[in-house]
This record gives structure tokens, C-alpha cells and sequence, in this order.
């Protein structure tokens, strides 16, 4: 039996509990502060405020805010995976805790760190990616996309067409949400990972010191 759009969000609401517990753990472990943590845990805090809000929106029927609020968090991922090819997860930390802008810092390569780049550079890893984060963007930015949100029915037989203004989306089935749904938790899961990666190796560090 396929799963309702209720299981699927608390699918996401699961994934909130697992980076709570996993990192209350690895704080618990190693209690050492850096830069570096805390952007990560600023990313951590993002993520479960846009999961919260995002949840939010699904359960109101606002497809638009879902859809942007989507966007940040696979924004929040790429911005952790900066990190790596930055070459320097402490100093990429640093400028980032400093306020400059990560698509005017470069990777190893002398690449700037721009979203486009970002996105191209975790599909390597995360084919799907390059695809969503286009697609979402057109959701950041006013484009055809939001043009159609309104219309609640088309007459061909008089070529007439109703519009609706509401913040809430015309009528339509909950399969329609999946695909968001499941984009929103994907994106969770590889921030989480990132996170936990980005966690570990600078830990790792300072144990070996």
C-alpha cells in the first residue's frame, strides 16, 4: 500500500529526531567549540526550522512557499559542501562566520563557490541535485512557474479560463505534494550526512592533536 502524504511528512518529522540525537551525542562526546561548529549547528538550526515551516505550508496547501523553502534547504546542504572543496573546512568556516559571501570565495581549483557550481559539484555525488536545484529556483525567483498557480480551471469549450486568489493552492490531490515531499527529505538527509562528515573530520582532528 503506497504511503499517504501524512506518512511522508512525518518522514521528515523522524529525520528532525535523528540529527537532534545524533549530534546531541557527538556534542556529549566532544564538548570542544570551534568556528567551524558553529555554522554547522547554524545549518542544523536552519534545517529543522525549514522543516518546520515547510511542513507547515505542505499541511496549508501553499505550494509556493513549500517549493522556496525547498530551495533554501537544498541551499543548505551545498553551502556544507562548499566546504570541502574550499580545501579548509576551519578557514572556509571562518569567512563564512565573517560574512563573506561564498560564491566570491573559491575552491582548490580557483573555482568561485557559486550556487550553480555547487550544484554541478554535488551531483557528482548526488545526480538527482543539479536537476531539483533548477527546477526550485524558479520557485525563488518570480517565473512562469507561479503564473499557472492561479488558475483553478480552464474551459476550452469557450476558451475561458477562472482564476483564484488565495494563498492557499486551488484544489488538488495530495499525490500532487509527493514529489516536494520527498525532494525535502532527500535534501535533509544529504545535509545531514554532509554535517556529519563536516563534524567528524574536524574532531578527528583536534583528538589527534
Amino acid at each position: 500500500m503506497s504511503e499517504t502524504l501524512e506518512q511522508k511528512l512525518a518522514k521528515i518529522e523522524e529525520t528532525d529526531e535523528v540529527l537532534r540525537q545524533h549530534f546531541g551525542r557527538e556534542m556529549q562526546k566532544d564538548p570542544s567549540i570551534y568556528v567551524s561548529d558553529l555554522v554547522l549547528f547554524g545549518a542544523l538550526k536552519r534545517t529543522l526550522a525549514l522543516s518546520d515551516g515547510f511542513r507547515g505550508h505542505i499541511r496549508n496547501r501553499n505550494f509556493t512557499c513549500a517549493a522556496a523553502l525547498s530551495r533554501l534547504q537544498l541551499d543548505t546542504a551545498l553551502r556544507l559542501y562548499a566546504g570541502s572543496l574550499y580545501g579548509n573546512t576551519e578557514e572556509y568556516a571562518e569567512a563564512v562566520f565573517q560574512g563573506k559571501r561564498v560564491d566570491k570565495l573559491k575552491d582548490k581549483r580557483g573555482r568561485k563557490l557559486s550556487d550553480s557550481y555547487l550544484a554541478d559539484k554535488l551531483s557528482e555525488l548526488y545526480p538527482w541535485v543539479k536537476r531539483v536545484y533548477e527546477n526550485l529556483c524558479e520557485f525563488v525567483h518570480l517565473s512562469n512557474r507561479h503564473f499557472f498557480t492561479s488558475v483553478a480551471s480552464l474551459n476550452d469549450a469557450d476558451r475561458s479560463l477562472k482564476l483564484e486568489l488565495s494563498a492557499k493552492d486551488v484544489p488538488r490531490p495530495d499525490s500532487d505534494y509527493f514529489e516536494i515531499v520527498e525532494g525535502f527529505l532527500e535534501a535533509m538527509r544529504v545535509t545531514i550526512t554532509l554535517a556529519a562528515e563536516w563534524h567528524k573530520a574536524m574532531h578527528q582532528k583536534s583528538t589527534a592533536a
